[in-house]
Order: structure tokens, then sequence, then C-alpha cells
């Protein structure tokens, strides 16, 4: 056994999340720039029941944006090896691997009230996971990163509105970005953060928001909140950004205009207090 098996290292956090009462079976589909970050963030807050499946290779040009060493990169690591070896260094956690190619033959895992993470960059693997998840009870994110933009999406698998919704944001045509504006590891760790927070959230019987909009570089976000009556529809609200607490207090506003308030904030001052936080 080792020391830190002996010794409780969560007792720091624990009012606000304790691995001993919640710990959630999550399987993370993709370890790039989001699902390597993901992993690691999901083991540094206490969840041990996790299961990742990626096929690819660690490359020197994934160092910056991506959650790997550089020796892991010369070496072309396989990123399931390479994200267990880096769990396991920073907090002793054994993880599951799949090496495998998501493809019309797999098939998921399905465990009641477990999270599907989708951490895919291919739209067409969404389809084909969200599809293969319908109708089963368990939970789905959705991360999506861009330039300095992202986009959060939950659905619960069992709700036909909540799927077909989901399934309609990923209709369309999506450009492709050119190489130089993928993504920064700032916004890797900010979606990586927040899905771990929805991932709590869960655990507390607090549903995520259906559909979360936002920009690195502000601190305003559009979000699609579920509807608190039945048979009511979603609502969509752009608010300012809150530290979340579990007495549903807001401890803090993060509003970054240092501008003098105009009669016009202050009239806006209560609806944003109003506002559920993250």
């Amino acid at each position: 056994m080792t020391e830190i098996d002996n010794q409780y290292i969560f007792s720091k956090q624990e009012l606000l999340y304790n691995p001993k009462q919640h710990n959630p079976t999550v399987f993370v589909y993709g370890l790039g720039s989001g699902g390597s970050h993901l992993t690691v963030a999901l083991a540094k807050t206490g969840i041990t029941n996790i299961t990742v499946y990626d096929y690819d290779f660690v490359e020197l040009d994934n160092i910056p944006a991506q959650f790997y060493t550089v020796q892991q990169g010369r070496t072309k690591m396989l990123k399931t090896l390479a994200t267990a070896e880096n769990v396991k260094n920073l907090t002793d956690t054994d993880i599951q691997t799949e090496n495998i190619k998501i493809d019309e033959n797999f098939q998921p895992q399905v465990v009641k009230d477990s999270i599907h993470v989708l951490a895919i960059d291919n739209i067409e693997t969404r389809k084909l996971l969200a599809n293969k998840l319908k109708g089963f009870p368990v939970h789905v994110i959705d991360g999506r990163i861009g330039g300095f933009n992202y986009e959060l999406h939950y659905f619960r698998a069992d709700n036909e509105k909540q799927t077909e919704d989901y399934l309609k944001s990923l209709e369309g045509t999506f450009a492709e970005l050119r190489c130089g504006e993928k993504c920064l590891w700032a916004l890797n760790a900010l979606t990586a953060s927040k899905t771990v927070a929805n991932i709590i959230k869960l655990t507390k019987e607090k549903p995520p928001s259906l559909m979360v909009n936002g920009h690195l570089l502000t601190d305003t976000v559009l979000e699609k909140k579920q509807p608190v009556e039945p048979n009511t529809k979603p609502e969509y609200r752009e608010n300012n950004i809150h530290l979340y607490g579990d007495n549903e207090s807001v401890y803090a506003n993060l509003n970054t205009n240092t501008e003098e308030e105009t009669d016009e904030d202050n009239d806006n001052d209560d609806e944003d207090e109003e506002s559920e936080d993250w």
C-alpha cells in the first residue's frame, strides 16, 4: 500500500466535492486537446472510475495544447498509454484504456447514470456515439473548441427531446480552422474545468445547462438552461460568470467592466444576480 493510500488527500476540498461520497463512472472519447486535459482534471478531482478511448499517437506539435510531455511526443507514445502514465504519476490513479478507433462496430459500455464525454474532433463520430447511446439512462457531455471559442452541450440520452435537440446541433456545415488558429492550452484547461464542474453538478443532482457558448477572452457566456417546469421551452440567457457554491448563493461577480456604471447598468443588476451561476 502506498503513502497516498494511507492518507486522505482530498480533505481540503471535501466540503465542495467528496470523492468518497460521489465517484461516478466516466467514459472519455478522444485524448486530444480536450480529453487529455479532462482526464487529468477528473483524477485530480478524485474521480477514479475513468475509461479513455483513443487510437492516435502523441506528436511533438501536440505538446503546446495537449496534456503530454515532450518525451512522449519524441517517442510517439500511444495517447491512451501516455494519458494513463500522466494520471498515474500525478495522482497515483489507475485508469482503464481502450486503444481503439470508434466506428460503426464500436459498442459503448452502458452503465446506469454513467457520464460519457465526447472529446473527439469529428462531427460524424459525435453523431455515431450519440446515436449508439440514444435511449440509454446515461449522461452525455460534448465539448467543442476552436480559436478562442468553446461550446459545451449536455443531454440525457434517455430524454428524447434533449437527444433530438443535440443531434440537430450537429447538422449543417462546420468550417475547418486554419493551422495556427486551432486552440490554446488556456482554452483546453478552461473547457476541461467546466466539464468537471458539470460532472460535479450531476453527482449533486443539479442538471447542467443544455448548452453553454463562450469566448476565452471574455467573461460573458450564452447559456441554454434546462426548463424548470415540464413542457416549457429551455431558456436562453446571457450573463456574467459567477463562482459556484453549494448553498446556491452568488459568491462573486466576475464582471471585468471597469468603467463607471450607468443607470442602464444599475437597472440590469437585479437580473444578473438572479442568473444561475457555474
